[in-house]
C-alpha cells in the first residue's frame, strides 16, 4: 500500500465502443448461436451486417434508453428493456 497512488484520475467514462464486439461476433458467427448485449445504448452505432443482426439481442437498462435508441438497434437485431 505505500507505492499506492494518493490521487487517482478517472479517465472515459461513457466511451463505448460496440464495433469491436459486432466485428468479433461477425467473424466468429458460425460458433456462436447469438449475442447479447447489455447497454444503455449510448454510443457510435456500429455497421453490421443483416444475417448477423438477426442473432443479436440487445437489452437496454431502462425504458428511456430503450425508446431513445430503439430505431437504430431495430436495424441491428432485437431489443428489449429490463423493467424497474
Amino acid at each position: 500500500m505505500k507505492k499506492a497512488k494518493k490521487e487517482i484520475k478517472v479517465q472515459g467514462r461513457g466511451g463505448t465502443c460496440f464495433q469491436p464486439l459486432i466485428d468479433f461476433f461477425t467473424t466468429n458467427s458460425k460458433i456462436y448461436d447469438g449475442l447479447i448485449i447489455f447497454t444503455d445504448g449510448y454510443a457510435e452505432v456500429p455497421q453490421n451486417k443483416p444475417a448477423t443482426a438477426r442473432k443479436i439481442l440487445w437489452i437496454c437498462n431502462n425504458e428511456q434508453s430503450y425508446k431513445q435508441h430503439l430505431e437504430w438497434m431495430r436495424t441491428m437485431g432485437r431489443c428489449c428493456w429490463i423493467k424497474e
